[in-house]
């Protein structure tokens, strides 16, 4: 009669499943639905750096911060310039379209003078987020998945850049300079952990390109 548990007479036991975390896929094309929530493995935790990486990070941290404090401080002189240009625009007898107008012509003055440099600065603060990843391996191609890993400082900085480029006026664009420079500063401190990080792959089955939100557990496996 053959044993069930093998030569040792116990019970072979399956192996423990890997943990697993949420996971926001986006499709970018194919049937619907183009938008899935599921879960996932936890992805692996990014290896050790080198002190002297290490270093390189905080350099591009403190660029970033500068960068950031600088478009708060253009993003500032643009609202008090459309601000400005409003109060100017009491004098129109018409009640409130002076105003508008005044704060219409504002905008355009910002949008064509202090807002050009606002948003040429900011292309290198966004160039210093992607390579602090890169060190920090919060960026990488995963082989194991065929994806191409976004680290989260990047996907927040590529998108709060892409909303100042949209924004109309000084007064939105102002707001975001102020929630990026308070997430970088939190970040730099130390004071925030990365919560998630983006995953860009092709899906063989859809037969379209995805990007994945993966959340980050508080504790790496």
């Amino acid at each position: 009669m053959v044993d069930p548990g093998g030569p040792t007479g116990k019970k072979k036991e399956k192996p423990p499943e890997p943990p697993k975390t949420a996971a926001v896929y986006v499709y970018l094309g194919g049937s619907s639905p183009l938008i899935s929530v599921t879960s996932r493995p936890v992805p692996p935790r990014p290896p050790e750096v080198s002190p002297e990486t290490r270093e390189r990070i905080h350099t591009y941290g403190r660029i970033t911060l500068s960068i950031d404090t600088a478009e708060t401080i253009f993003g500032g002189i643009g609202l008090v310039t459309q601000l400005t240009f409003s109060a100017l625009g009491l004098a129109e007898p018409t009640p409130g379209g002076g105003e508008v107008v005044g704060y219409t012509a504002g905008a355009m003055v910002y949008q064509s003078s202090i807002g050009i440099p606002e948003n040429m600065i900011g292309v290198f603060g966004v160039a210093a987020t992607v390579a602090s990843d890169i060190d920090a391996r919060n960026s990488y191609f995963d082989p194991a998945h065929r994806e191409i890993v976004i680290g989260q400082d990047t996907v927040v900085s590529l998108s709060a850049f892409a909303a100042g480029w949209i924004a109309p006026e000084a007064a939105t664009d102002t707001m975001f300079n102020i929630a990026i420079l308070g997430y970088d500063y939190q970040r730099y401190a130390g004071l925030r952990d990365q919560d998630f990080q983006a995953r860009i792959g092709f899906d063989p089955v859809r037969r379209c390109p995805y990007i994945c939100f993966v959340r980050l557990p508080q504790s790496w496996p």
